[in-house]
């Protein structure tokens, strides 16, 4: 089993980790690039979860949310739906939890996936083919698919937080994101007339 169901109605506050900073200075970055550059994406970014939604989120899926991607829906709750829907390389939309929430159930009552695998980004908004999560026991990043299940990025870990930071060194730098293993993803970042962020391959 990937997760444990948390105690519910008992979380603390997380105290702020180097993890959890690492992600804070990665994802400022992002969002500094997207402002000079992709008004467009930046715009569709919702507001902040709260401490007390996340919880909820908890409550719902019987799973503990890392710290780490705790800290990043309290920084933004997704994305609007229908707005800038390839932020992510690979061509990826941020879930909001709702949605979050709802996929997750999803993979684990329909699709019968194992627990702790949290699905926060897919293909579309409007068709969940394929997309990424966070693994609740590691906060580690991977693939999943409708026909092809969950599977890690590359054979060694990559936690998320060293995920939004190979995001913001390819922003930085023009170029596709590469994985710890040093595989390069294809697509490098771009800009449509919509001044959203595309990935062109």
């Amino acid at each position: 089993m990937r997760g444990a169901a948390p105690p519910v109605g008992t979380n603390t506050l997380p105290v702020m980790t180097e993890n959890m900073q690492r992600l804070r200075q990665a994802w400022g970055k992002v969002e500094e690039w997207l402002t000079q550059n992709a008004p467009g994406t930046l715009g569709s970014l919702r507001p902040a979860a709260t401490h007390e939604e996340i919880d909820q989120t908890e409550h719902v899926i019987g799973v503990r949310v890392p710290a780490v991607l705790r800290q990043w829906y309290r920084l933004h709750d997704g994305q609007e739906e229908g707005y800038a829907p390839d932020f992510f390389p690979g061509e990826f939309w941020w879930f909001p939890l709702e949605k979050l929430r709802e996929q997750y159930l999803i993979h684990t009552q329909e699709w019968e996936r194992e627990v702790g695998a949290l699905p926060f980004a897919a293909d579309s908004p409007d068709d969940y083919a394929f997309g990424l999560y966070v693994e609740a026991a590691t906060a580690s990043v991977g693939t999943w698919g409708v026909e092809t299940g969950h599977e890690p990025l590359c054979d060694e870990p990559w936690p998320l937080q060293d995920w939004v930071s190979a995001l913001a060194d390819a922003l930085e730098h023009g170029r596709p994101v590469v994985r710890p293993d040093g595989t390069v993803e294809a697509g490098r970042p771009s800009v449509d007339l919509d001044g959203c962020l595309t990935w062109f391959k």
